[in-house]
């Protein structure tokens, strides 16, 4: 089934005919400036994402969706998306309305050959922004970012994206990794970079202690101003990046690394769990210099309406009036957030699932659960609304498709770990945040008519006849 997407206020059926509908005779020209002899067609300027056209530069406001590994029957480590899901999904992303999607970590090949075509022949191109994955476990083990394996590994992984961009990469066959060969120059249209996962509090407090007077990072192109050490350690990885496509490539573009709302650089009395305001990574301490200060950098974050438990219990939150002179606690810890910040804020994931399970309640009803598709449509629109009117650069909704591999923590104990991929389970909310859905709906119920070939079960004065559908056996 297709899920409608409210944007901006427009009402858009994903997979219909719209007047969004690109022509097959038009093309998405790329224009690139130069600064010092580097290239590049995005930069971040003012509070606004800026993008190089004929007319000079231009402010485009982020509205897009995030695209993970996996689609339903599959886990992540398998790339098991195919070349025509790439191709469809593109162009019923492009008739939505979107402008942005962003991906975690490397894609299969499929996905940069897709990306390009479908931006050759469309009026208005799809952007970009690119993630570094880094691997969890030796984050959690170590608890140190600047461990020297996680260091190497999470380096080559950037210059290998690097080269996959620029459509000059040959990737070795690795479990659960894309590989292939990849000759599909996409670069033009990647707007951005964003590093790693969301990271672990105590990972990131660790850090303070370990390495009390590390000082500040004074690199080539970025250098940290009271920086702690986490802040640190991802300025240099900038300078890496920074320095390698610029080398190789003589590209530049703009920076960011993804935070959440756990380790966001606000203070919160209200928080019950001591580990949701333990540690914080605070990107204004990270400065672009030189050549990056043109393409400048973002802070991104993961903000959803229902966690942490501060964003139902501040008073402040929940009395905040949004534009509409309605109390909206997610309207309120935005403003905060814009606030506290002296680079402009992309909110990097929001969304609510449409499942009938529940994890997280919300005083305004925007629950982490027990929402109906429909539902789901209307609190994304909102969400972005108040995204777009408390000054954010925009916000990539969560998620594309849905994640049948996904767990929750009120369910996982219930179901079968290797089988979660085969099956939609209702009960599991993170497996429902997609618009894309991909359930049978093989048993539809609307009246008598569809109990015709029900097996009778029991018989007294009347009836009892049942049928089962695989989503809520």
């Amino acid at each position: 089934m297709k899920k409608p997407l409210i944007i901006g206020g427009a009402v858009i059926s994903i997979g219909a005919l719209t007047a969004l509908l690109y022509t097959s005779d038009t093309f998405s020209q790329v224009l690139q400036t130069t600064y010092e002899g580097i290239d590049y067609n995005v930069r971040i300027h003012e509070n606004s994402m800026e993008i190089y056209k004929e007319e000079g530069w231009s402010a485009v406001p982020v509205k897009g969706v995030n695209i993970g590994m996996a689609k339903p029957g599959t886990f992540p480590g398998e790339a098991g998306i195919s070349r025509e899901e790439y191709r469809r999904w593109f162009e019923q992303i492009g008739e939505m309305n979107a402008n942005t999607i962003r991906n975690y970590t490397l894609h299969p090949p499929e996905f940069y050959e897709e990306l390009l075509a479908y931006n050759q022949q469309a009026d208005e191109p799809i952007y970009l922004f690119h993630g570094v994955w880094i691997e969890e476990r030796p984050l959690e083990e170590t608890m140190d970012a600047f461990d020297e394996d996680i260091t190497e590994e999470f380096q080559e992984e950037m210059k290998r994206i690097v080269d996959v961009i620029h459509g000059s990469a040959e990737v070795e066959e690795r479990a659960g990794h894309a590989h292939g060969e990849y000759t599909a120059d996409i670069s033009s249209y990647v707007a951005g970079w964003m590093l790693g996962i969301e990271w672990h509090p105590e990972m990131v407090d660790n850090m303070l202690q370990k390495y009390p007077d590390l000082g500040d990072y004074d690199g080539n192109y970025f250098t940290t101003e009271n920086a702690a050490p986490m802040e640190y350690w991802l300025a240099e990885q900038f300078d890496v990046l920074f320095d390698y496509e610029k080398d190789n490539y003589q590209v530049m573009r703009p920076y960011s690394f993804t935070n959440w709302v756990t380790t966001d650089n606000l203070d919160q009395p209200s928080e019950p769990s001591e580990d949701e305001d333990l540690a914080e990574i605070n990107p204004n301490h990270i400065v672009p210099n030189g050549e990056a200060s043109e393409v400048g950098t973002f802070a991104v974050y993961h903000v959803y309406p229902y966690y942490p438990e501060f964003l139902n219990l501040e008073e402040e939150y929940l009395t905040f009036e949004d534009h509409l002179g309605n109390p909206s606690n997610y309207a309120g810890y935005l403003h905060d957030l814009h606030q506290a910040h002296d680079i402009p804020v992309m909110i990097g994931e929001f969304g609510i699932p449409s499942s009938r399970g529940k994890t997280h309640n919300n005083p305004f009803g925007w629950n982490q659960g027990f929402i109906s598709e429909a539902e789901q449509g209307e609190i994304v629109s909102y969400l972005y609304d108040v995204i777009m009117e408390e000054g954010m650069l925009g916000g990539l909704v969560f998620t594309w498709q849905d994640e049948w591999f996904k767990r929750t923590w009120n369910t996982m104990d219930y179901d079968n770990p290797d089988r979660r991929p085969f099956w939609s389970n209702a009960q599991t909310n993170e497996q429902h945040f997609g618009l894309l859905s991909f359930d049978r709906h093989k048993v539809r119920i609307n009246g008598e008519d569809d109990w015709e070939g029900g097996s009778v079960v029991a018989e007294q004065e009347g009836e009892v006849i049942l049928c089962q559908e695989t989503r809520h056996v």
